[in-house]
């Protein structure tokens, strides 16, 4: 039998963030600690996707699920040959992709593919930007 003078415990609400995904957290996270995310949408024609093979598609798609896994703090501390990115001048690129990169953001240039790179400057909350695929070596000066 119950008790009807016992009192029933009551059950503290979840905070407010619990159980929901929280929108705004990126913004109050360090960059370094952000996993990046990856975009296409500023891609110069001259260095698309669209010309890379299959094989190169492949590698990107490969590329972009390892970096999506990590933060750019480990990004940034790997070696540019392997996981990691190196960071390029802007007098080092070529004209046709230095105009969709804004002028204060730092260009990168990740392996995709061999010694093929993906060339684009990190965004707001983690996001990169890709705006061009250097497979014959011609986008940037590679010395």
């Amino acid at each position: 039998m119950s008790n009807p003078k016992r009192q029933r415990k009551r059950i503290a609400p979840p905070p407010p963030t619990q159980g929901k995904i929280a929108l705004h957290a990126a913004s109050d996270t360090p960059d370094s600690l952000l996993f990046p995310s990856f975009t296409l949408k500023n891609l110069a024609r001259s260095y698309c996707i669209s010309l890379c093979t299959r094989d190169e598609k492949a590698g990107f798609a490969n590329t972009v699920h390892v970096l999506s896994q990590m933060s750019w703090a480990q990004i940034h501390s790997s070696d540019r040959h392997g996981s990691g990115c190196e960071r390029l001048a802007r007098s080092r690129v070529n004209a046709a992709v230095t105009n969709r990169i804004p002028k204060d953001a730092n260009i990168y240039a990740f392996r995709f593919y061999r010694l093929a790179a993906m060339v684009g400057y990190k965004g707001e909350h983690g996001i990169f930007f890709v705006v061009g695929f250097d497979r014959n070596f011609a986008m940037y000066d590679h010395a």
